[in-house]
């Protein structure tokens, strides 16, 4: 049921029909026009029916129709059909038509379009663009949206109007709004903070809403001023004493025009549009500044202030104004200077602590005006100390002063700055010391003696005298004499102020006095005053001898402390007083005792006196001279700790180049000094054992890789006491030279064209740097044709000395050899060493000597080579068993035979006699001394002893030995065979009847040729067959019947001799081809 509901409704819904209305303002519909009581109806019609749809129908049996054409409509079967087009175009023509209800009543049909907003309104565009100028003022309009190139457009029928906004957020941040069609500027706009808007733009009609984007550009005017970056004003700093170019301010000066184009440019120039002052020009493009004149800071101001402008390029009256502050900045060009430079000081001789404060001022400011004090070398520095910070000058605690040694004291100080750069005067502190009553009045002798006899039993008996050191003439120096306030009443006076003593009435002859007497000085303050005391001695009617004696003591310096030297004192008494401390006397024994320790080299000669008494008396006095020895007790020193030798370039042998200097404080042999190297790495140098001179020595080779060379010799020098001493020091010996305080030569193996180019220059220069550990290096210059290179160094801004170079040098000269050994392997650079010893050239020569001997002997062991392969072949084909007749040679060893089996010369074809006899002989066997039968052969060679021929058992290596003998042989003979290729060529049929001769001939030997007896003893075997021949012709020879040849070999062998000049014995062996035949035949 519910669904039938639905369908309904959803048919209702969907109906475009719609009923009559008799009132338009009356929603009641009625069924038919005619039930409205007037004579009007109405139809309501949305735009939107498209044509042909039934708009209305009529609820009646009656079937209507309208009087007359309808525009709009026509009635079909009482249903009303829209006949029009509503839109495309919109409908404007007349919508009232008529019905006739009855024949007396019409009743109006009108229709009503309603006009439905159904599509949204559009621009033409998505995105427009304007410029404006960012002078216009606020509620300005820019643009007009109902202007025709931006009215929007509406597809509907209705003439309703546009309503135009901003969409917040897009809105120019409320730079812009509208009023009405036209957009305004609503608050200031400024291209300098933002010159470009992007606007989104809404227009509405009654329910639909369209947009478009609205870029707008602002354009700049000319509304700004220049402005400086740093209003409040920029720093210029730069050093006195100097011009320079192109200086920046602090901050970097800029001044900006925040307009564009030509607006933006700006320059810039001190007040009144100049560009200078008196030493001050300002670059107007840029805003640096040149400094074209020097300032000295320490006479002119040190702060300057300028106005300084900063103008439109092209409207000079619009500027900004700041100002320029110029700080000259002091570099450190004067010395310190001391005002005053005298300061009288008056101190009492016993004061200690402070004494005053120099004072040095430096015109410089900051680290280049501290000043640091610093007392002069050898002035009164045991004495007075001055403070290095504040010049405070003080007493050294361990020092006392002593008006009687020195009462007035005079020290000179000097100032430097932080850079070691010294004042140009000194301060010189004079102090006078005041007298203070620091010294006792000292009697001239603490003992007196005098003799009182009738003479003078009244009146004057002596005199005493005291002094005092102090300041004479003064209260302290006043010296009053007394008697010793117990001394009980005597017969005395004595005079106060000379010492004078009188007898102040007649004295018993049999007394003695001893007496006290006082020597007081008379200072203002009583408690100062201070007292010496002498014993006096009166003795009445004695008669006593005073004598003086003299001794010379030899004492050695190493004796100890309270020991008794020299012999008994030549006067003797109960008392002994010494002059010095230093020694004192035994009275047990009267000897003198030592009570110092004694070193000669600090005090040699001690002069005491010794005072003897004997019962309270005076009795003599002993001058001792004690003489103090040496002992070697002081090593020997070298004047320096380490030596610097430099190697003079072109030194020859045995030359002097340096000395060593050496002290011993001992005297005598324990003073007399031998040198000598103690150990060195190079024979190329001597020492002088007495002198100390270094010298080359005879192996010194004068070329250049050793004045390249850093030669460290430990040096020793010894005394000749006992025990012997020594010191030891090391000496570098070396090219390097020093030129002056701060310049060094050092050496080098760089060419000299390679170290001066800048580029290897500047390279070198730091790398010696780094090596030697100096902030800069600086290369002066280089040997023309040498190999110095002239270098000095700076260091934390100093000159470093030449001495210290040198130092660094030696420390690190493996490293900077290495350092050159880098840039000729990297550039192939090196010294050009023309210059070769006579060694040098000899090993050359030798060279050259080999390598062309070496090649002589390749040519010849090659063809030894070829040689020896032709060999081998022979050596193949004859390494087999074969008879006799198959051979073609059979080496035998005959024992005298020393020469080449076929040496064709005449001399070696004749024998002595004593070999006429045949020694034995082989006889078959192995007839190819090439074969070698490892079976049947024993295993060690066995030889004939004695004078005997050496023949040979055959063993392996002999068969070697023979064969390879034997292999020469018939070599020698093929190559003469070579020639005769007739006789190479003889048929075996020849052959085998040349051998059947050849066994024959054994039985035929002729009357001129005898077989000697073979020799056999227990170690021997025959001889091979020797034949001895008389001074038959060759004709002879041959034609003898004896030897069994026929007339063919006959032929042969004259031919043989006629054509290659050869001798008998060489002829029968290429016609028989029996090689045992030796030379037997003399040569004819």
């Amino acid at each position: 049921m519910n669904i039938y509901i639905l369908a309904i409704l959803v048919w209702v819904c969907s109906s475009t029909a719609t009923s009559f209305r008799c009132d338009p303002n009356d929603l009641h519909l009625v069924s038919s026009p005619c039930d409205c009581p007037s004579a009007l109806s109405f139809i309501e019609v949305k735009d939107t029916i498209d044509k042909g749809t039934v708009i209305a129908e009529i609820n009646s049996t009656t079937n209507f129709t309208f009087t007359e054409t309808c525009r709009y409509a026509k009635i079909v079967n009482n249903e009303v059909i829209l006949n029009v087009s509503l839109r495309n175009p919109c409908y404007t023509g007349s919508t009232e038509c008529y019905i006739s209800c009855d024949s007396t009543r019409n009743v109006r049909v009108v229709l009503e379009v309603k006009k439905i907003d159904e599509y949204p309104p559009q621009f033409g565009q998505s995105k427009y663009n304007i410029s404006i100028s960012e002078d216009l003022k606020p509620i300005t309009g820019i643009l007009d949206f109902n202007s025709p190139d931006y009215k929007p457009t509406d597809d509907d029928c209705d003439l309703h109007s546009f309503n135009y906004a901003l969409v917040k957020g897009q809105d120019g941040g409320g730079k812009f709004n509208f009023s009405g069609s036209i957009l305004n500027i609503a608050n200031e706009i400024d291209y300098e903070v933002v010159n470009v808007y992007n606007l989104t733009v809404q227009v509405k009609t009654n329910n639909k809403t369209g947009t478009t984007v609205l870029e707008v550009f602002v354009t700049d005017a000319d509304d700004n001023d220049p402005e400086f970056t740093h209003p409040i004003g920029y720093v210029l700093q730069f050093e006195e004493e100097k011009t320079v170019q192109s200086i920046p301010t602090i901050p970097e000066i800029r001044c900006e025009d925040l307009d564009r184009g030509i607006n933006e440019s700006v320059l810039y120039s001190f007040k009144d549009y100049t560009n200078s002052t008196n030493f001050l020009t300002i670059n107007p493009n840029d805003g640096t500044f040149n400094v074209d004149q020097s300032l000295d800071r320490e006479t002119q101001n040190v702060t300057y202030t300028f106005e300084l402008w900063c103008y439109q390029q092209d409207k000079y009256y619009k500027k900004a104004i700041t100002s320029l502050q110029i700080d000259i900045l002091d570099i450190n060009d004067n010395p310190a200077i001391f005002e005053p430079v005298t300061y009288d000081v008056t101190l009492v001789e016993n004061a200690v602590g402070y004494v005053t404060t120099v004072i040095a001022t430096d015109a410089d400011l900051g680290d280049n005006a501290v000043v640091l004090y610093e007392m002069v070398n050898g002035s009164q520095s045991d004495i007075l100390a001055v403070d290095e910070n504040s010049g405070r000058v003080t007493i050294v605690p361990s020092a006392r002063l002593d008006r009687e040694i020195n009462p007035i004291i005079t020290a000179h100080i000097i100032a430097k700055d932080n850079y070691g750069n010294y004042s140009t005067n000194t301060a010189t502190v004079v102090i006078t010391l005041l007298d203070i009553n620091d010294n006792t009045p000292q009697f001239t002798t603490p003992y007196y003696l005098f003799n009182l006899n009738d003479s003078y039993n009244t009146g004057l008996i002596g005199q005493v005298e005291a002094h005092d050191k102090d300041e004479q003439d003064t209260p302290n120096s006043n010296v009053t004499y007394s008697f010793y306030q117990n001394t009980p009443s005597l017969p005395f006076n004595l005079n106060s102020l000379t010492g004078e003593i009188e007898t102040a009435v007649i004295v018993n002859s049999s007394d003695h006095f001893n007496l006290t007497v006082l020597a007081c000085d008379n200072p203002v303050h009583e408690s100062d005053r201070r007292c010496g005391i002498a014993d006096v001695k009166i003795v009445y009617g004695m008669n006593f001898t005073f004598t003086s004696h003299e001794m010379h003591i030899k004492v050695s310096e190493n004796i100890p402390k309270d020991t008794r030297i020299g012999q008994t004192l030549p006067i003797t008494g109960d008392m002994y007083f010494s002059s010095t401390s230093d020694f004192d006397v035994d009275v047990s024994s009267s000897l003198l005792i030592t009570k110092i320790p004694f070193d000669r080299e600090s005090e040699d000669l001690y002069d005491v006196m010794i005072s003897v008494w004997e019962y309270n008396t005076p009795i003599g006095n002993i001058s001792i001279i004690i003489n103090i020895t040496d002992v070697n007790d002081n090593a020997p020193l070298f004047s320096q700790d380490e030596y610097f030798i430099t190697l003079p370039h072109g030194v020859g042998q045995q030359e002097r180049i340096g000395i060593l200097n050496a002290t011993d404080e001992d005297i005598g042999r324990n003073g007399d000094l031998t040198f000598t190297f103690y150990s060195t790495f190079s024979n190329y140098f001597t020492i002088n054992s007495r002198t100390g001179e270094v010298l080359t020595s005879n192996q010194w080779e004068d070329k250049i890789g050793n004045y390249l060379q850093l030669y460290q010799l430990i040096s020793e020098v010894e005394d000749n006491g006992e025990p012997k001493l020594n010191t030891r020091t090391i000496t570098y010996i070396s090219a390097m030279v020093i030129i002056s305080d701060t310049v060094l030569g050092i050496p080098t193996n760089l060419r000299r064209s390679f170290v001066m180019d800048q580029p290897n220059r500047t390279s070198l220069e730091t790398k010696i740097a780094d090596t030697l550990g100096f902030e800069d290096v600086h290369i002066n210059g280089m040997e023309e044709n040498g190999i110095l290179m002239y270098i000095n160094a700076t260091l934390n801004g100093t000159v470093v000395s030449s001495q210290d170079i040198q130092r660094s040098m030696v420390e690190n000269w493996s490293s900077i050899q290495d350092m050159y050994r880098e840039f000729m392997a990297a550039r192939e650079y090196s010294l050009d060493n023309s210059i070769l010893s006579p060694a040098e050239i000899a090993l050359i020569t030798v060279a050259i000597a080999l390598m062309f001997g070496t090649i002589i002997a390749i040519i010849v062991i090659c063809r030894q080579w070829k040689e020896h392969v032709k060999n081998h072949k022979l050596y193949d084909s004859l390494s087999r068993r074969s008879t006799m007749y198959d051979s073609q040679e059979i080496g035998m060893d005959f024992g005298d035979e020393h020469s080449s089996r076929l040496n064709t010369s005449t001399n070696r074809l004749r024998r002595n006699a004593q070999e006429e006899t045949l020694e034995g002989s082989f006889g078959m066997g192995i007839v190819n001394s090439g074969f070698v039968d490892y079976e049947n052969l024993p295993k060690t060679p066995t030889w004939s002893t004695g004078n005997t021929p050496r023949i040979p058992r055959w063993s392996t290596t002999d068969s070697i030995k023979d064969a390879m003998e034997s292999l020469d042989e018939l070599t020698s003979r093929l190559n003469s065979e070579d020639n005769i290729s007739r006789v190479s060529n003889l048929s075996r049929s020849r052959r085998s009847l040349k051998s059947n001769v050849s066994e024959s001939r054994s039985d035929k030997i002729p009357n001129g040729m005898r077989q000697s007896t073979p020799r056999t003893d227990d170690n021997t075997s025959h001889d091979p067959i020797k034949y001895s021949a008389g001074n038959e012709t060759c004709d002879d020879v041959f034609k003898n019947e004896n030897y069994g040849f026929d007339n063919s070999q006959i032929d042969d062998a004259m031919a043989l001799r006629n054509d290659n000049d050869m001798n008998v014995s060489d002829t029968v062996r290429v016609i028989t081809g029996d090689d045992t035949i030796e030379e037997e035949f003399t040569a004819f």
